[in-house]
């Protein structure tokens, strides 16, 4: 089937959907690409002169033999027990085999060579290269550092065998069962507005022969080694589906689509290399940590700064209770397509710093994803326009993990995120669901079909309750985040209702989220109210105790904003 990307990036300027664009325009070069060798065959058996072979394992020197220690020794016993004479048809051999003259070794299909002997992996193969790589960077550490420098081996070997530990004690494999359990049940989608008739309605549109269902449930197109390591890790380690990351929930979808028919693109589930191994590595080693809808927010608002959008992006999803992220919705509500989001963070960042606090991380993250990936080329996205899920590619993925990595306190990296993805994926066994594609499909086609499901029903409560209410107010409402009263999104929970302005975020209300300066205490008003006269007659008597007064009721009103403004 035909592909497309839909947001193909090239010199920093998002472009128009293409028909025919590549799966991954700025894909690396291979290993054997950039060495000028040809792409190997299907099938085949390469063939090395054992003589060639052992001098290369003489260029390496005594030194490395002492180092292969009993795996080289092993291999080297194993060798010798497998000889046979070169006029054996290469057609009947299944094994591999080592004659006097030469070497027979078997490859996968991708050209991947399969597992040999001890002491002939491709670790063992580059060792000399390896450490030679290390002996000399030692050399360059100075003196202070030194010591930290030398223990560097011995605490990440300490780091796997914790880790290790944590998957056999905390993080067991996971089953198919187990994972189909995980899967929404769509009975708790019914309500009054998605009724059981609708429900019905919907699983009649997509029979078993329909052929974007039977694609998702049995391609293997492009489907990449990658793709299943990703999937595998974040069921396992996250407890959560890669969709939950990247779909409609979090209005996010990958930006490439496959043509199943007559102009009938659909999201293609089957994604490149290269993002798999990108939202793997956010998803393991992130600091976000196990927070996924953390993840698919800076995911989301690295997109938005790519398009320059300038409506109020969704940012109640984070499920941490940051409260800075509400005043990012407070000042995107009062810009009203005037700003674009660097000019929306700065502003919020400024009101944050101006009462004494600091700024969280994840407002440094807002402000690194500004500076990386905002576009001033791209034409305004303003308000009005319908709010689609936002599409991701690659090069998204990619400029978020360049923001984490460059996060530093006193100049220094906080987060390694390749040395911790390293020592999660060894220490991973390789035992986890989906074992194929048909486990696999049981997966993706429910997952899919759910948020299908969740876009009508958010598109039928945008026109049931249309008459004020944003496409944002009907997203949060649908995930249960919210509730439209008057046009407005509020927070359900009756905790919220003692925040000043009724649990509500409006903008230019009068009462900008708890973060005026200006902001009146309820308190006065009552008595200015209820004993108008009194004070008239007190005012020139009490005129310095009422300034103190008033001083005081301004201090403790930002404590109660820093109280009651917060998603607990």
């Amino acid at each position: 089937m035909e592909a497309r990307t839909l947001r193909p990036r090239k010199d920093g300027v998002v472009g128009s959907s293409v028909a025919a664009a590549s799966a991954n325009p700025k894909k690396r070069k291979t290993r054997h690409a950039r060495k000028g060798r040809k792409k190997r065959p299907r099938l085949q058996i390469d063939i090395i002169e054992e003589e060639q072979h052992e001098d290369e394992e003489d260029e390496e020197g005594e030194e490395d033999e002492e180092d292969e220690g009993e795996e080289g020794a092993q291999g080297a016993e194993d060798s010798d027990d497998e000889r046979i004479e070169r006029f054996v048809p290469l057609n009947l051999l299944n094994f591999k085999v080592v004659s006097s003259r030469v070497l027979i070794r078997y490859r996968f299909s991708s050209g991947r060579a399969k597992k040999g002997k001890k002491g002939q992996g491709r670790n063992s193969v580059h060792w000399a290269r390896h450490r030679n790589a290390l002996l000399k960077d030692f050399n360059k550490v100075p003196g202070t550092p030194l010591g930290t420098a030398s223990r560097g081996p011995s605490n990440l070997l300490k780091s796997a065998s914790s880790t290790q530990k944590w998957f056999e004690e905390d993080c067991p494999p996971v089953t198919i069962e187990a994972l189909i359990e995980r899967l929404p049940d769509p009975q708790r989608e019914i309500d009054d507005i998605w009724t059981q008739e609708r429900e019905e309605e919907l699983l009649s549109k997509y029979p078993e022969d329909d052929t974007y269902r039977v694609y998702v449930e049995s391609s293997e197109e492009n489907l990449t080694t990658n793709y299943w390591s990703m999937y595998r890790k974040i069921c396992r380690i996250r407890g959560v589906f890669p969709e939950d990351i990247v779909g409609e929930r979090t209005m996010l979808q990958y930006a490439e689509e496959v043509q199943i028919g007559p102009r009938d693109w659909r999201p293609n589930p089957n994604w490149t290399k290269n993002f798999c191994k990108r939202l793997e590595q956010l998803a393991i080693s992130s600091p976000c940590q196990e927070n996924m809808d953390l993840l698919a927010l800076f995911i989301r608002y690295v997109v938005a700064c790519q398009l320059n959008d300038r409506r109020v992006v969704p940012m109640d999803n984070s499920n941490t209770g940051q409260m800075f992220f509400e005043l990012m919705t407070t000042v995107m509500k009062e810009a009203r397509g005037s700003k674009s989001l660097q000019e929306v963070g700065e502003d919020a960042r400024s009101r944050w710093t101006s009462k004494g606090w600091k700024l969280p991380w994840e407002a440094k993250v807002l402000r690194g994803i500004e500076s990386v990936a905002y576009n001033d080329e791209a034409r305004p996205i303003i308000e009005g326009e319908v709010l689609r899920p936002y599409q991701v590619n690659t090069e998204d993925l990619e400029d978020l993990i360049f923001v984490f990595e460059s996060m530093a306190d006193t100049g220094y990296p906080v987060h390694n995120m390749d040395e911790r993805q390293s020592v999660v994926s060894y220490a991973r066994s390789a035992k986890d669901a989906p074992g194929d594609i048909g486990e696999l499909g049981k997966l993706r086609w429910p997952l899919i079909l759910s948020g299908i499901r969740f876009r009508e029903k958010k598109r039928l409560i945008g026109e049931q309750g249309g008459q004020g209410g944003s496409v944002l107010d009907d997203h949060a409402n649908l995930l249960g985040r919210g509730i439209i009263v008057d046009g407005l999104s509020r927070d359900p929970s009756p905790a919220n209702e003692l925040r000043s302005g009724g649990g509500s975020s409006q903008a230019g209300g009068g009462e900008d989220f708890g973060f005026d300066d200006d902001d009146d205490d309820e308190e006065e008003e009552e008595d200015q109210q209820q004993q108008q006269q009194q004070q008239q007659q007190q005012e020139e008597e009490d005129e310095e105790e009422d300034g103190d007064d008033d001083d005081d009721d301004e201090d403790m009103g930002d404590e109660e904003d820093l109280r009651t403004n917060c998603f607990w």
